[in-house]
């Protein structure tokens, strides 16, 4: 009998992201979006908790947006996320992804070249994304210097 080898949930969705891609079964836009998750996907294999950004102090990776004035509303870092399977209703509030769901918010994240990313839901203006940079510090290719823990337990940067 061979061996089954354990295949993540983020190389599941990547590899039928690309047979679609590959088989053409994916039209226009889809396919647009399908690319960028698949290479979204790629970037975030391999590393240990990405620390892309920090707000107020603390180190995140996505967050919600309100949509009327660009305010940063919640914040997570990368290790929440995978540890939800990258499920937002569970590890968002129930209040933000309420918001999230009704359009008053929107989800974004940022890359480790320091791009913040809206792609998922509703996309955010230009105008947004700006709001966005303005409240966030990006971090050089992704690294934090010195993290620490704060006394909440949550990971901050100096």
């Amino acid at each position: 009998m061979a061996e089954r080898r354990h295949i993540s949930r983020d190389e599941q969705v990547l590899q039928l992201i690309e047979r679609g891609l590959r088989e053409g079964c994916l039209r226009n836009r889809s396919r647009t979006k399908a690319a960028g998750l698949a290479g979204h996907i790629r970037k975030m294999r391999g590393g240990s908790g990405k620390k892309a950004a920090s707000y107020r102090g603390h180190v995140f990776w996505c967050g919600s947006v309100r949509f009327s004035d660009g305010k940063i509303e919640e914040v997570h870092s990368y290790q929440e996320a995978e540890a939800a399977d990258f499920h937002t209703m569970f590890y968002f509030s129930p209040e933000q992804v309420s918001r999230m769901e009704n359009g008053e918010s929107g989800f974004f994240w940022v890359e480790e070249d320091g791009k913040v990313r809206t792609d998922w839901g509703r996309p955010a203006s230009r105008d947004i994304k700006q709001k966005i940079r303005k409240q966030i510090k990006v971090t050089r290719a992704g690294k934090i210097k010195k993290p620490t823990i704060g006394t909440d337990g949550r990971e901050k940067c100096e």
